[in-house]
């Protein structure tokens, strides 16, 4: 196999799947490995590069001759990592949700394709004031990533109708 990047023999074949479940397979020497885990991936979804990186590191690690030792975040309440609470599919404290937000994400985004949850709610649950803000927060976020990208796709009529949507969303978070 030839490196897609340089056309030297490459050593690494990296698959990947994106949101609409479209494989792609990369086939890299290590030095364009190298360049592309640390330089980044152009047009790669960042949150999804961010995990494909920080895991990629150390799997392939024993191809890059400096290899960087970080120590993994603790949580500050219960002293668990992020790699104890995979190994044990649990968290090991209501701390841990928001120190290790960002990873958990990321792990979500990667295993399931989403964030969200979409299966059945109970029929008598009726969420809070705090989970209707929260969930709409989340739709603005989605909303604004959205934007961005039609902004820069210099998709402009698409782009007005998700800023009159943020718009809406704005109006519909409950006021405490």
């Amino acid at each position: 196999m030839k490196c897609d990047r340089c056309e030297k023999d490459a050593q690494l074949m990296i698959h990947t799947i994106d949101a609409h479940q479209e494989k792609t397979t990369l086939h890299l020497c290590t030095t364009c490995a190298q360049e592309l885990f640390i330089k980044g991936a152009g047009n790669m979804d960042e949150e999804l590069f961010a995990y494909f990186q920080d895991n990629l590191k150390h799997i392939l690690s024993g191809f890059f001759e400096e290899q960087e030792e970080q120590k993994e975040r603790r949580c500050s309440h219960c002293n668990s990592t992020f790699t104890d609470i995979i190994n044990s599919g649990r968290f090991g404290c209501d701390h841990c949700y928001t120190e290790f937000f960002d990873k958990a994400r990321q792990t979500l985004k990667m295993a399931q394709g989403t964030t969200t949850h979409k299966g059945a709610v109970p029929k008598n649950f009726t969420p809070s004031a705090e989970e209707e803000s929260f969930d709409i927060e989340m739709q603005l976020m989605e909303k604004q990533e959205a934007l961005e990208v039609c902004i820069a796709e210099e998709n402009y009529e698409g782009a007005a109708v998700l800023r009159d949507e943020m718009k809406e969303l704005q109006k519909a978070i409950p006021k405490e």
